[in-house]
């Protein structure tokens, strides 16, 4: 690897490093010092290879010499086989032995193992060898099944880390608000995980975040067009609220070419998107969506669903029947939600055939039904980011609906219900009072209402009331983390 001078002349770190609004990655999510095999996933274009080249930087810093680190697009290392991969690392591994001091350590960061079959094998060969004792490996990857697996297919290769399968998502909105309202964000309380979904102590905290009401909710209303990529934030800062169509197309081609690289058809996917449109956040059948989209065999939509949801493009959410013992259901129906604002603003652009990605934008947001799905999708994505595929919806035989239920070892720890609407009365809070109390995510009302223990069940659970944005500046949803299974 080169030093700082040379790494100061790469082109995509300095724009990251240089832009307007700029975001740092944390670096303690790596140990180091440990012999292991890090995953890092996340959708075409997120910030991955920048990502890997901080990591570069932060170690050069840290006195780290060039020579103990590998940094290796693999594409452009022309590692596109399994046996090229392996002959890329041992040939590093071989000419940087001398140059290590005894105890020094030694970084492998591979970008993009995506498109090699079988990736995991070159590792595998290398660790049985012995050769990977003092080196710590960092794959990316734009494919859940593809770098997942991989991962998998290495046991007892992968070492003693902890949180060895980490995930890179567009900006949460708090991360967001970090970066484009630092002084609000550092105003902000910082809630763990087990103090975020309690009624009482999100009510505590939320007080802080009112005085803060018109910035966040104006910088929720910019996030519902530009989304958490660090691209379209900039680019819509740049030109004065706008974000230009280059930047639409760019990310339109690197989802299409994942479509096209796991073998599915374009003109399905822009059925389904279509459909999706005025379905977002509805519960749906695999047969019924088919027969809507006019695709001819329902197995044909859930592949492609299935295998754009690996892609990191939007979440399948599934029922549970039950709210205490959350379990999905997956033969129920289940619910489709984009993972981010500004790639589902792509997606809808193309689909509908409108000139520009902005216009339609801008459609979208102004119209009430379409952007309070598209808010409820935010506080979908951000929820999953805390509790992966431990977060559901909840319907009842009897018809009864929660819209977000989640559990962490087991336990219930998130009941919550999205009404993204001008009006919110008493009905509203009915099943989460039944079940224990939760919260309540409106577009702008606050209210707090305790619960009554000795009551019956409709007044039983306490329930916090308060607007989207506030409580997702309050959650701990981050945007680098380690994969929740």
């Amino acid at each position: 690897m080169t030093g700082l001078p040379a790494l100061a002349a790469d082109k995509q770190l300095a724009a990251a490093v240089g832009a307007a609004v700029s975001w740092q990655p944390p670096m303690h999510l790596l140990d180091l010092t440990q012999d292991g095999v890090y995953t890092l996933r996340g959708q075409r274009q997120v910030g991955k290879s920048t990502y890997l080249k901080l990591v570069v930087k932060y170690l050069l810093e840290q006195g780290w010499a060039p020579r103990r680190i590998l940094y290796a697009d693999v594409e452009a290392a022309n590692a596109t086989r399994q046996g090229q991969l392996q002959k890329l690392i041992k040939d590093y591994l071989d000419d940087s032995a001398s140059h290590v001091t005894p105890g020094e350590r030694r970084v492998v960061l591979l970008d993009e193992v995506t498109g090699i079959k079988n990736w995991q094998t070159a590792i595998r060969v290398l660790a049985d060898a012995g050769a990977l004792v003092g080196v710590t490996v960092l794959a990316t990857g734009s494919n859940c099944k593809d770098v997942k697996t991989g991962g998998d297919r290495l046991p007892r290769r992968r070492g003693n880390v902890l949180g060895r399968d980490l995930l890179y998502q567009p900006l949460s909105f708090r991360d967001y608000l970090a970066v484009t309202e630092p002084a609000v964000a550092h105003a902000l309380p910082t809630l763990d995980i087990a103090d975020a979904f309690v009624p009482e102590r999100l009510h505590a905290a939320a007080q802080d975040a009112r005085h803060h009401d018109a910035v966040i909710a104006a910088r929720f209303h910019r996030y519902l067009a530009t989304g958490g990529f660090l691209a379209s934030i900039n680019e819509e800062v740049a030109h004065q609220g706008v974000i230009p169509e280059y930047v639409y197309r760019d990310y339109r081609a690197a989802v299409l070419g994942e479509v096209a690289r796991l073998g599915r058809r374009e003109s399905n996917l822009r059925a389904i998107v279509g459909w999706l449109r005025g379905k977002l956040g509805q519960a749906f059948e695999w047969r019924t969506m088919a027969q809507e989209a006019q695709i001819a065999r329902h197995e044909t939509a859930q592949d492609l669903v299935e295998d754009v949801e690996s892609a990191y493009v939007w979440h399948l959410l599934y029922r549970t029947k039950t709210v205490d013992a959350a379990a999905p259901t997956f033969k129920s129906p289940k619910r489709l939600y984009p993972l981010d604002p500004f790639t589902w603003h792509m997606l809808d652009a193309w689909s509908r055939n409108v000139p520009t990605g902005w216009e339609a934008t801008q459609l979208t947001l102004g119209d009430p039904d379409r952007m309070g799905a598209l808010a409820e999708a935010v506080a979908v994505d951000h929820v999953r980011r805390l509790f992966g595929p431990h977060c559901y919806y909840y319907r009842s035989d009897t018809d009864e609906e929660i819209d977000l239920v989640a559990t962490r070892a087991g336990a219930t720890v998130l009941r919550a219900e999205v009404k993204y609407r001008n009006k919110i009365d008493g009905k509203d809070q009915a099943a989460l009072r039944r079940h224990g109390g939760g919260v309540l995510l409106s577009k702008h009302s606050w209210h707090f209402a305790p619960g009554r223990p000795g009551d019956d069940a409709a007044t039983r659970g306490p329930v916090v009331e308060l607007p989207i944005p506030h409580a997702l500046a309050l959650w701990p949803c981050p945007s680098v983390f380690a994969a929740v299974e």
